[in-house]
């Protein structure tokens, strides 16, 4: 980001208010003020006047097309902006930049856009679950998943356990966390990234003549799978080269 200059910040910033169809009358509005700054609701357009903010969105953008929009690309994004369902996607896409927990999720959010925008599509049900998902993603999500998913890919497995030991080798040789990463498996179960299935082994003694049951030597395990969500997610994570 260091090549970026302030004069392409503010660039940046005038165009996404340009494309927002947010005036400079509106953001300068006492009454709108007051109410942001009074109120829980974070307006994207007042926000952009907050460091952290700027910062998030320059990433943003700067992972979208580059350190400028092009000419090209501006059209592209309004053209793909005249749609009123394609506008509130994108106005939405800021918000969730802008409330993003860590600076890498703005990056793949921009690649994210790139393929969506400037194919002129629409955002799929997998796309808005990777999107709503990166917004509660912390770094160590980032590497934790990338982790979990090359030893899947590495192994061709389809499903893995936190108990094998060949996963705890391999972790143990990228000197991973494994607490931390049972954090972020649990997380994207709870995300729709990742699937978790249970198998059991269970001994049922049936007494006929008392009507009675007695259950013994019971297991239960839990096994892990990427469904096409997270699959989607790392394709987008491994694109933004946010991870070694």
């Amino acid at each position: 980001m260091s090549n970026i200059s302030k004069s392409d910040i503010n660039d940046m910033k005038s165009q996404l208010v340009e494309i927002s169809g947010v005036s400079s009358e509106i953001l300068d509005n006492e009454i709108i003020k007051t109410l942001v700054d009074t109120s829980k609701i974070v307006s994207v357009a007042n926000s952009i006047l907050n460091v952290l903010a700027e910062k998030k969105l320059t990433i943003f953008l700067k992972s979208l097309s580059g350190d400028n929009l092009s000419e090209r690309q501006q059209q592209k994004l309004r053209e793909y902006m005249k749609k009123e369902k394609r506008r509130d996607f994108v106005l939405e896409l800021y918000r969730k930049v802008i409330e993003s927990q860590t600076n890498k999720a703005p990056i793949v959010l921009g690649v994210i856009a790139n393929e969506i925008v400037f194919s002129d599509k629409d955002a799929s049900h997998e796309d808005l679950i990777c999107i709503n998902a990166l917004m509660q993603f912390y770094d160590f999500d980032f590497e934790n998943l990338t982790l979990l998913h090359t030893y899947v890919s590495r192994g061709d497995r389809k499903y893995f356990t936190l108990y094998n030991q060949k996963l705890k080798d391999f972790l143990s040789t990228k000197k991973a966390d494994v607490t931390s990463i049972t954090l972020t498996l649990e997380k994207c179960v709870n995300l729709q990234l990742i699937k978790k299935e249970y198998e059991s082994d269970i001994s049922v003694d049936i007494d006929v003549d008392g009507e009675s049951a007695d259950v013994s030597n019971q297991e239960v395990d839990a096994f892990y799978s990427f469904n096409s969500v997270g699959e989607k997610l790392v394709t987008y994570i491994k694109k933004a080269k946010i991870v070694e």
